[in-house]
């Protein structure tokens, strides 16, 4: 098992109100640093240690049976087979991976284009069914499609369990290949949640410090773990009309003393309630979220993906995937 760090996250370098945050310590030259010690608007900090809440991530191991799953999955995938294709039940690949709890197939399944939203016979979908044989990490992510926006790209996807007293706080994380500062990705999220109906709040959920999306990254020295790291952190809440939120945290992490590695950006996205967050929040002293006001959300240019495309099959009758 290991952990993936969360917010909270202190504000650490040189920072302008207009501008993101820069490490004192090997990012600006020594002329810069007595110019941001001394010019009005600026703060110069030296890196402290940060131990950040833990999320545990366990190492998932799927069974030869998910394995078997999977593979028949893709063949049949590059075979032509249409990823929602139902069998005589009304289920679709994506309904039985849900119900076992096949965590990969259900994330290959999804990076392929397949529908959380298809019922079958019984009126129930894939998340239903994982809710009934309780699947609670998969039936989380199942409904939460604002977790899944950079999906199609993602390596080694994982069902993760918030580091909150709310059953209901599930979320995924994965790696992406993404040289910092991953602002392909960022434009993504942006347009895709605003799409979805969510609007990024201007202070992080766990504290009044702003968010990424104000001050964007951040950077903080971890040791939490056996071997101390810099990381360079974008962390935001978005919330909805209804106040239900999504938390992104994009991470570059690197061993203290070695040289930075920036092409691998590590994501934790997870879900969580209106009435969760608001009582979280008023327990520690602090006001209700509040969401940006539209002229203060980005509007573009995005270099979002288009929608996967769904390999259509040419055989008159459909076959099923993964039967």
């Amino acid at each position: 098992m290991h952990a993936v760090g969360t917010a909270r996250w202190g504000r650490v370098g040189a920072r302008s109100s207009s501008g993101p945050d820069v490490p004192c310590r090997g990012l600006l030259p020594t002329g810069l640093l007595l110019m941001a010690a001394v010019l009005p608007g600026w703060q110069c900090r030296p890196p402290v240690e940060r131990h950040p809440t833990t999320m545990s991530v366990p190492e998932y191991q799927a069974s030869p049976e998910e394995l078997a799953f999977v593979a028949k999955v893709k063949a049949d995938l590059t075979g032509g087979a249409d990823v929602d294709v139902a069998d005589d039940q009304g289920q679709t690949a994506l309904h039985r991976a849900a119900a076992q709890g096949y965590q990969a197939a259900v994330f290959e399944l999804l990076a392929r284009g397949a529908s959380r939203t298809a019922k079958d016979a019984t009126g129930r979908t894939a998340g239903a069914l994982a809710m009934l044989n309780r699947h609670d990490g998969v039936r989380a992510v199942l409904d939460c499609p604002a977790c899944l926006i950079l999906l199609t790209d993602a390596l080694s996807p994982s069902v993760a369990k918030a580091p909150l007293p709310d059953p209901q706080s599930w979320g995924i994380s994965y790696t992406l290949h993404a040289a910092y500062p991953a602002n392909a990705a960022l434009a993504t999220l942006r347009k895709r949640l605003q799409e979805l109906g969510y609007r990024p709040t201007s202070t992080g959920w766990m504290d009044g410090d702003p968010s990424s999306y104000v001050r964007g990254w951040n950077s903080f020295r971890d040791s939490s773990g056996p071997v101390r790291e810099e990381v360079r952190s974008w962390t935001a809440p978005w919330i909805d009309a209804d106040g239900n939120m999504v938390y992104y945290q994009l991470m570059y992490r690197y061993p203290e003393n070695g040289p930075p590695q920036l092409s691998v950006l590590q994501v934790l996205a997870y879900w969580t309630t209106e009435a969760f967050t608001r009582e979280w929040r008023r327990n520690h002293g602090l006001p209700p979220l509040k969401a940006l006001p539209p002229q203060r959300t980005i509007t573009g240019p995005y270099n979002a993906r288009p929608a996967a495309r769904t390999a259509t099959s040419t055989n008159p009758t459909p076959t099923g995937v993964g039967q």
